[in-house]
Parts: C-alpha cells; sequence; structure tokens
C-alpha cells in the first residue's frame, strides 16, 4: 500500500453528527451517554486514521515522526511542515488546521500505538 494510497483513505469524509443541545423535558442522562458515545466515536475514528498513516509510513520509511502522522491526516499542510523545517515558521502549531486539543489527542493516539509496536521513542537534532 503506497502512502498515496493510505493519505486518501484517510481523507475520507466522515459523516457529523448532530450535537443539539437536549430539548426541555428530554432525559438528559441519555443525551450525556448519547454525547460521551460520539466522542468515544470520534477519537475511535482518529485512531484508526492515525494507525493507517502510521504504519505505512513505518513500513516505507522504517520510521514514523509526529509530522508525518499529522501530515497524512491533513491536519499539518507539507508546505507548512516545509516552511517551518527551513526557519521560515518559528512554531509548527501556527500552521496546523487542527485546535491543540485535536493535535494533543493525536499525539497521545500516536504515542499509544508506538507502545503497542514497542517502537523505542528517539529526540534528534533538529535541523
Amino acid at each position: 500500500m503506497s502512502i498515496s494510497h493510505v493519505m486518501r483513505m484517510c481523507n475520507r469524509a466522515y459523516p457529523v453528527k448532530s450535537s443539539r443541545m437536549p430539548r426541555a423535558g428530554s432525559n438528559y442522562a441519555q443525551s450525556e451517554r448519547t454525547t460521551a458515545s460520539m466522542h468515544r466515536d470520534s477519537r475511535s475514528r482518529l485512531e484508526q486514521r492515525i494507525v493507517t498513516v502510521a504504519e505505512a509510513a513505518l513500513e516505507h520509511e522504517k520510521y514514523v515522526s509526529p509530522i508525518d502522522v499529522l501530515v497524512g491526516i491533513q491536519w499539518l499542510p507539507q508546505s507548512t511542515s516545509d516552511r517551518w523545517r527551513q526557519g521560515r515558521l518559528p512554531y509548527l502549531g501556527r500552521g496546523a488546521t487542527a485546535n491543540l486539543n485535536k493535535l494533543s489527542a493525536a499525539m497521545d493516539l500516536l504515542r499509544s500505538w508506538a507502545v503497542r509496536r514497542g517502537l523505542k521513542s528517539v529526540q534528534r537534532e533538529l535541523w
């Protein structure tokens, strides 16, 4: 499976579930369970996207970087990554299309996947 194929798979549009507030007189507890379930579903879909991209990167490059995963799930444009690596963008997060909470969740999921795979974290000197 090629990286471009994986990226196409990760770019699928997922149906958006309504996050309406419960109506007056409705069972609020049921609404809370539904909301929590939607969050689990979103997290599960995000984990699936991250694992797919990370597995493809590991197979192709023999390593996985968080930046490559964020580019693969399209939360970080490749052009932004390039500008940051060239020193033309002071903070990588400024170019991300996801908010900091989502980026943090993505990094937690990537870290969990790496631990399950028995991968070792290695820091390297940036350009």
